[in-house]
């Protein structure tokens, strides 16, 4: 019920007020929680860009392509900053099937939204028995093929994991609340880094 309703939010917000041109941040519940404004405020005055939510909790790789069009690519954004394949992993998928969903995103915004720049982040790591069946070692083979895909598809690829990974390899116990979503120190580390390769603006 809540990935529909807010399926249907996006639809609305596309279809009313959403501008073109702007940038959107796609991915599942560590994006739905990032406070744009608190983080991002600053870049949004410089740049004079607007942007857009589009995370929605438990999503996984297929449901973001499936939402793809309606949700982002309608909008014709700027850049897209995607994050996702963490939950494809507690349920269960292959690094393979996560890959080829990634793949077939990739594809889409080449083919609907050539201009884009589409910023993919590896997925993140977690504290290991407090993220569902999440191994980081599983989450290392998905980020070899995003960044290979990354490659592949002239895409910009931001791996955050050594800023976020403690010594054995785990989510800073202050980057986190529960092992695998972000605190508010573990924004601001991943704000510093992705704030970077956003663009200025169309104007400079």
């Amino acid at each position: 019920a809540h990935k529909s309703r807010m399926r249907d939010w996006f639809i609305h917000h596309c279809k009313t007020t959403a501008k073109e041109g702007q940038v959107v941040f796609f991915g599942d519940s560590i994006t739905e929680m990032l406070n744009i404004s608190d983080w991002y405020g600053e870049y949004s005055l410089k740049s004079g860009l607007e942007l857009y939510n589009r995370g929605i909790g438990g999503d996984s790789t297929l449901g973001l392509y499936r939402r793809a069009m309606e949700n982002v690519l309608c909008i014709k954004p700027e850049a897209v900053v995607i994050l996702i394949g963490t939950n494809d992993l507690h349920y269960g998928f292959s690094t393979d099937f996560i890959a080829m969903n990634i793949e077939n995103i990739l594809k889409l915004f080449k083919k609907e939204c050539p201009d884009c720049k589409v910023i993919l982040e590896a997925v993140y790591p977690v504290i290991e028995g407090k993220a569902g069946k999440r191994k980081n070692k599983d989450i290392e083979a998905v980020n070899c093929k995003y960044k290979a895909l990354a490659e592949k598809y002239g895409v910009s690829y931001i791996d955050l994991t050594d800023i976020l990974s403690d010594a054995n390899g785990n989510l800073k116990e202050d980057c986190t609340y529960d092992g695998l979503h972000l605190s508010a120190k573990g924004y601001e580390v991943t704000t510093r880094e992705i704030v970077k390769l956003l663009p200025l603006s169309k104007q400079l």
